[in-house]
This record gives C-alpha cells, structure tokens and sequence, in this order.
C-alpha cells in the first residue's frame, strides 16, 4: 500500500527537515544574496562553481540556464533534495554501519539540526550540491554493502566523484562509514570476519576518487585560489588537530553547538575510548587497538583536512559538518551498548532522547529567529543607505555604487555570528549591492573601491559621490 506504515514514518521524518530547508530560502544570506541578485545573476552559478572546482553541478548550472530556469523559484524542489537526500544517506549510513534502523529517526533529527549544519543549511543556493552528494554518498555506501564485485566498486568510485565534484566536504563520509563499521563491530561483535572487509573498501573508493579529482583539477582547473604548500601544512597541523576536542570546551562555536549536544557528544567519544581501552587491557584482543585508531581517523577526517594545506586556516562550522553525522553515531554507539547490559533502560531512555531533540530543534529555532533578526536589521540599513543615496546622488538604472564596511559595521548583529554563519549582507565584499539591488529594483553597478576613499570613520555610514561612483562608507 502507498500509505504503509515505512513511508508515513520516512514521511514523519521528512517534515521538520523539509520545513527548516524550506524556512531558510526567506533569509537574508550573504552568498545567497551575491548569487541572486547580483549584475551578472545568469553566470553566477557557473563562475561559483567552476572557481570552486565542483564540476558535476558546474554542468548542471549549463543546463538550467540553457533552460532558463530560476533556481531560487524551484524553493520546493531544491528543500526537498536536500531533505530527502539527507534522510536517505542516514539510511544507507546506518545499513553499512551496522545500527539497527529502530535508531533512523532519531538519528536523521539529531544531525539535521545538530549545531554545524546550521551553518550548512543556511545556504540555500547550495541545496543541489548537498542534496546530490547525499544521494551519491549514499549511493556508495549502497553499492559498497550489496555489491562485493568490481562494477559494485566501479559503480562506488564514480559516485564518490560526483560528490567530489559537487559538494567536496561530504566524500569525507565514506572514511566515516568505515571507521564506524569497524567500531560498530568491534563493540558488538568482536569475531566478526568482516572488519577488513568492511573498511578497505571504502577507503580505497575515497583514494582512488580523490586522485580522479585531482587529475580533473588538474585538467580542467581553475588555476587559483588559496596558496597550498608545504609549509603551511606544517603550520596548521597544531590548530587542526587541537579543534578537534576545542569545539567542545571553547566559546568560539558555543551560539550553534549548545551545552546539551557538546555534553552528550564529548561523553560519548570519552566513554568509547575508555571501553576499548579497558577492553584492549583485559581480553588483549588487537581489535580494540585497530578501532581505537578508527575513532581517531574519524574524528581527524571529519575535521576536513582539505583545510591543512592552505595559508588561511578556516575551519568554519560549514567545514565541519561531518561532524554532525560522526557524534550522533557514537551517541548511539554508546546508548546500544548501555541497552545490551540494561534492555530495562530502553523506555526512559526513548523520552531523553525525545528531549534531547528536542534541545536541538528549539536551539535551531532560536538561531532561525536571530538570523530572521539580521535579515531585518539589513532590510532597515539598506532602505536607510538607498535613502541616502538618493538623497546625493538619486538611484538609476547603471549607477555605479561601492560599499566600504568591515565585520565591525553598524548593520551586523554579533549575537550568533560565528566565521561566516549569520554575517550581516553588509559584512561581506560581495553581497552588499546585490541586497540594494534587491532593495531598490534598480539595476546598480557594483563597484571595489579601497578604505582610503573614506575620509572618516562614521558614527553609522556616509555617502558620497566620487566621480561617477557613489561611495557607501559603513562603520
């Protein structure tokens, strides 16, 4: 039957993922806003992401604009790719993996609205590049657990690509799956045969993928971007590895990762480390050592070590979304075990786990309402400064317009600002005329000018004319 009782329960799932995805596309976001409306909005999907080296969705950018279709029209669409492809790589995640799906919807809530894909959702001109990696990542994982053959592989390692080539971040999800088989079987069943089989494969998928990647970067580049070397690999192993177990303790991520997840979260990694150790003492079984080393590799590789090797070390909370798969696991991990010890734990330890996404959806409903806040203050700060403008220069069709601020303008709300999450439209180089443009319905002319220009450090902005460009000096 079309109603059966899966698909009400998937459906179930789907609605609070759906309705924040579909939420997000009436806020203010400064990519967002760069891409819509700036003067050359019909090529800017297709600079983004060729410059940004995502060639699956660069092709996909032709298509639609040969079309002529609007992606910010297709709100619908574009929520339920990512929501529906989220939800079905968490399935596939969970079949590799070994958890029982009793643990699905708990576990799709819990990394749907964990603190760092706040972050990642809040960039809803990206939703086909997440929502194609999930489909593919899952994908991967599908034919790596029903397909031990070579076109099963084959199969694998093409996926793999389009994710590479579509959303970067998320390839990283096979290390995860692997190191998670092997934890999950060493913890529940330490005879099984399968722990080789269960790792090599995903992660001579990710290799061979990232080398195809990387031959392709090479090919068809761009050749630019953050200088990579050496050196600056060597400079950034220190903070790479020290954010790791930082993100729980430090203030910088505490407005997006609340107490109760950093709590439960950092007592789960704690408490299976102190298990396999115990374990590996007492029953002097080396494979407690191997998944003590797979514990590690996935915390390491889900702190996106495509961020070592450049000059500016940007550990975003967009970076680390795969963070938000890895914790809720271990949560689990350590919750399965508890119930095959105390199976009189499981009905109390429903209702906690109900508060505890609870917790979780109430902190994104807060972070939701804040960034709603900003989106308005920079409504009110752009009808002000177009105002202004009028008032010196009055607003026309070609108007060429620069806006000199920094992160310390007056528009930009500093209550849950973290790195590039909720930035005013004002605090980035690329967004502010695009938000006049949408404003004004005028047809304005970005234009770069340096801070030199500005005489002054105003109280809230001034405005001025400098030749035939109208200058915006913001605090």
């Amino acid at each position: 039957m079309f109603f059966s009782k899966n698909k009400i329960y998937y459906a179930l799932i789907l609605f609070p993922i759906f309705s924040l995805c579909f939420a997000n596309f009436f806020i203010f976001n400064a990519d967002d806003l760069g891409v819509h409306y700036s003067e050359d909005a019909k090529n800017s999907f297709i600079s983004g992401n060729y410059t940004n080296y995502r060639y699956f969705i660069l092709a996909l950018s032709y298509a639609i604009r040969w079309l002529k279709i609007n992606y910010f029209d297709n709100v619908i669409i574009n929520s339920l790719l990512y929501s529906a492809g989220l939800i079905y790589f968490c399935y596939e995640f969970s079949r590799y993996v070994g958890i029982s799906l009793k643990y699905i919807a708990f576990f799709c809530i819990a990394v749907a609205f964990q603190g760092f894909m706040a972050d990642l959702s809040s960039f809803t001109m990206a939703y086909w590049n997440y929502g194609i990696s999930w489909i593919a990542m899952g994908g991967a994982l599908y034919f790596l657990r029903t397909s031990k053959n070579f076109w099963g592989l084959s199969a694998a390692i093409i996926l793999s690509v389009i994710t590479l080539t579509s959303y970067q971040v998320a390839a990283q999800l096979l290390i995860l799956a692997a190191g998670c088989a092997y934890l999950y079987a060493t913890l529940f069943k330490p005879k099984d045969s399968l722990f080789l089989e269960l790792t090599w494969r995903p992660v001579f998928v990710y290799v061979v993928s990232c080398a195809i990647f990387l031959v392709m970067k090479k090919c068809i580049g761009p050749e630019w971007g953050r200088p990579v070397h050496f050196s600056a690999l060597i400079h950034n192993i220190k903070p790479y590895f020290t954010d790791i177990f930082y993100q729980f303790f430090n203030g910088k991520y505490s407005s997006i990762f609340p107490m109760h997840e950093r709590f439960l979260y950092f007592s789960s990694i704690l408490v299976i480390s102190l298990y396999l150790i115990y374990m590996l003492i007492s029953k002097r079984n080396y494979c407690y050592f191997f998944a003590l080393l797979s514990l590690a590799a996935c915390l390491v590789f889900a702190e996106n070590p495509f961020n070592l090797p450049f000059d500016l070390f940007w550990p975003s909370p967009r970076s680390l979304t795969c963070n938000s798969f890895l914790y809720p696991v271990l949560l689990i991990f350590v919750v399965q075990k508890i119930f095959s010890y105390h199976a009189q734990f499981q009905k109390p330890a429903f209702y906690l786990g109900a508060v505890f996404l609870l917790l979780s959806v109430n902190n994104q409903a807060g972070l939701f309402m804040e960034r709603r806040e900003q989106t308005q203050r920079d409504i009110e700060i752009g009808n002000a400064v177009l105002s202004d403008i009028k008032n010196v220069a009055g607003i026309y069709n070609g108007e060429k317009i620069s806006v000199v601020s920094s992160w310390r303008n007056i528009a930009q709300l500093n209550t849950i600002a973290v790195m590039d999450y909720a930035s005013s439209a004002f605090t980035t180089g690329w967004s502010p005329v695009p938000l006049l443009r949408k404003l004004s319905g005028a047809d304005l002319r970005s234009v770069s000018m340096p801070a030199s220009v500005c005489p002054r450090e105003p109280e809230r902005w001034d405005v001025l004319k400098i030749n035939d460009v109208v200058v915006v000096c913001m605090k």
